[in-house]
């Protein structure tokens, strides 16, 4: 019996795991086409008529991993559980520590995404793109007002916060000694907590 062919979602998704392997073994810069090519089942014209170089590649998967995030990650569902803005500030500072000091290969792999917006106004872009969007998702979680979303101070607020942890997540996963941070977990926290809990319920005046 044939092997099903394959859908076009399903080699996207071959795509990009194959590009993650190697993105988090080798490094961006020394990940070529051929590379990523030889750990999927494509031939190199197949391949290239999904991606034509590994910035595409790189692009496309954080713009995939930006919804997956939103969508399944356990501290996001949570927010759901939980009926107080306080409660879900809590569970918010919870994600804002798990997402800047726990290392992982895609955490890794998105340091190189960040390192990318510093030198190409494309990834820039796209990086405004996806905090925009993250910044939409999150304060709807968190069941803010319009009024809130709306005032200036509060988004500038909001994307200190964002840039806050995208700092300390690029600082621990380029470590080679990342319990540095990580074991300075609960001191972290109190540094951060009273300044984030301020931002989010007193400057947006609720």
């Amino acid at each position: 019996m044939a092997n099903k062919r394959k859908t076009r979602e399903e080699r996207i998704k071959e795509i990009h795991d194959a590009a993650f392997e190697v993105f988090a073994s080798k490094g961006f810069h020394r990940t070529t086409m051929e590379d990523v090519i030889a750990r999927t089942e494509l031939s190199k014209g197949g391949f290239y008529y999904y991606y034509s170089s590994t910035k595409e590649i790189m692009i496309d998967m954080m713009r995939v991993g930006n919804l997956y995030y939103m969508e399944y990650n356990p501290f996001m569902r949570k927010l759901d559980q939980v009926e107080t803005l306080a409660e879900k500030i809590d569970i918010a500072m919870e994600a804002f520590l798990e997402k800047s000091l726990v290392v992982t290969d895609a955490r890794k792999v998105y340091t190189m995404f960040l390192h990318e917006v510093l030198y190409d106004r494309e990834y820039w872009d796209v990086f405004i793109e996806l905090e925009t969007e993250f910044h939409k998702y999150i304060l709807s979680k968190l069941g803010l007002s319009k009024k809130c979303m709306d005032d200036e101070t509060f988004k500038a607020n909001i994307i200190f916060i964002s840039r806050l942890m995208n700092g300390m997540l690029f600082a621990q996963n380029m470590s080679l000694e990342p319990e540095v941070l990580l074991n300075k977990r609960e001191e972290i926290k109190e540094m951060i907590y009273p300044f984030f809990k301020k931002m989010i319920i007193a400057d947006c005046n609720m």
